[in-house]
């Protein structure tokens, strides 16, 4: 396997919310997988930050990581590897926040759960207070059959807003990788695996700074990939 190490920098400059230029730039996600799409050594490079957990803390820093490449026995191709020595959550282009802890949210994460997440069950809703404020997510399922064939819908509600909706899945599986803040505004920001096809990755993040009038949050990037037969 060929890799590439790469370490962010050590000297950290402060970006502030309301530098205009770093709403206005476009936000990239990628997570620690195997990508047979993504071509990651063309998006990630060290002026990039991670959001990674070190016991039952999360921390931002410049990123650490290490591109391999894999034969993907499965497709009779290459993959890519994205790796890390920590253990990330999430790898973001950018970040209008300070390096280092980050408050967060205690999810009691189940051991060997996909993607290191809490499952949403439909119809049981998640409570959880955050900076003083309360919020429950509440995840529902809708099953359509057609041609004697099976879809489902599923959608998030945040505090009764919709916040997430994906039609035609194979089935209802969302998951919460983190809650609590990370844009660095005192304010609730959310990452989310919203997979719903079989051998699908889908990673979604919003942040609580890009929300509109009316809104708790706002979707600003996502990754899709697979791991499937």
């Amino acid at each position: 396997m060929s890799e590439v190490q790469k370490k962010g920098k050590d000297s950290i400059k402060d970006m502030s919310v309301k530098d205009s230029k770093i709403e206005n730039r476009s936000y990239k996600i990628l997570i620690p997988f195997d990508y047979r799409q993504c071509k990651v050594d063309t998006l990630i490079d060290d002026t990039w930050v991670e959001l990674y957990k070190k016991g039952q803390k999360y921390y931002l820093s410049k990123t650490q990581y290490t591109i391999g490449k894999e034969w993907d026995g499965i497709i009779g191709d290459s993959v890519s590897t994205l790796t890390s020595e920590r253990d990330v959550i999430l790898y973001v282009n950018h970040l209008p926040s300070k390096m280092g802890k980050v408050k967060s949210v205690d999810l009691h994460i189940a051991p060997n759960s996909f993607l290191d997440s809490f499952y949403l069950e439909p119809g049981t809703p998640l409570r959880f207070t955050f900076e003083g404020k309360h919020y429950e997510l509440t995840t529902k399922e809708k099953v359509f059959t057609k041609h004697g064939n099976q879809s489902y819908e599923g959608v998030i509600l945040l505090n009764g807003k919709q916040i997430v909706r994906r039609t035609n899945l194979d089935k209802v599986d969302f998951t919460l990788m983190f809650a609590g803040d990370i844009d660095g505004d005192g304010k609730l920001d959310l990452v989310f695996n919203l997979s719903g096809m079989f051998g699908e990755v889908y990673v979604a993040l919003y942040l609580s700074s890009c929300a509109l009038p009316g809104q708790l949050v706002r979707k600003v990037a996502e990754v899709v990939d697979d791991f499937g037969c």
